[in-house]
């Protein structure tokens, strides 16, 4: 895994010269670093869209009988898979992800073992109907990446994507006084592909470039 420091250094590399990219350089650290933030965000997004393992966590919500909302995730979800599971002994039962106007079509009196639910407004994870028992539901999903602020933190996605990071902040880097939004358009389009790309191959799948 790579550090920020590593992205750094290369970026350094590819702007030409070798510069070292620090607190008095042009680009600066600071805003190296908050490109390759908002990089790490896109990515995260597209893997999200894409149904990808990468940047994709498992959540536990030990349910409470008659309680419907909860936020122990609340802070860590960016986007929750379409489909979590409930713990039993031998076995597991499938929960499947609904929008919130599932409600219409539940009786909120009643109270059975979770098959649907849904991410509300306060990112809380609900269940239409009040769950009638203690269970242990095991909900995927992609979290909200943590903002890197250290040479020494740790970059996420393992160095699979840290040609696309380092790519998108030397594109940054060189288009940022003149601003050419079709060149960066290209380049990120570009960048996305590469994205998918490594999806694509850890699922085993192909994929067609237009």
């Amino acid at each position: 895994m790579s550090t920020v420091s590593t992205i750094l250094t290369s970026v350094g590399y590819k702007l030409g010269g070798g510069i070292t990219v620090s607190s008095t350089s042009d680009p600066s650290q600071a805003t190296c670093i908050q490109w390759l933030n908002e990089t790490i965000s896109w990515v995260t997004a597209l893997c999200a869209e894409e149904n990808s393992d990468l940047g994709r966590k498992l959540g536990t919500i030990t349910t409470v009988e008659g309680t419907t909302e909860y936020d122990d995730l609340c802070d860590d979800i960016y986007a929750p898979a379409q489909q979590g599971w409930i713990v039993h002994t031998t076995y597991r039962s499938p929960i499947q992800l609904r929008s919130e106007d599932v409600l219409m079509d539940y009786d909120p009196s009643e109270r059975v073992e979770p098959t649907e639910f849904y991410l509300d407004g306060e990112n809380q994870i609900c269940f239409p109907s009040e769950p009638d028992d203690a269970y242990t539901v095991k909900i995927p999903y992609w979290e909200i990446p943590v903002a890197l602020t250290a040479t020494t933190d740790i970059v996420p996605f393992f160095g699979i994507m840290d040609n696309v990071f380092i790519e998108s902040i030397v594109i940054r880097a060189q288009d940022r006084d003149e601003y050419d939004l079709a060149y960066s358009l290209k380049w990120q389009s570009f960048l996305m592909d590469r994205v998918r790309r490594a999806i694509a191959l850890r699922k085993r799948t192909s994929v067609s470039v237009s």
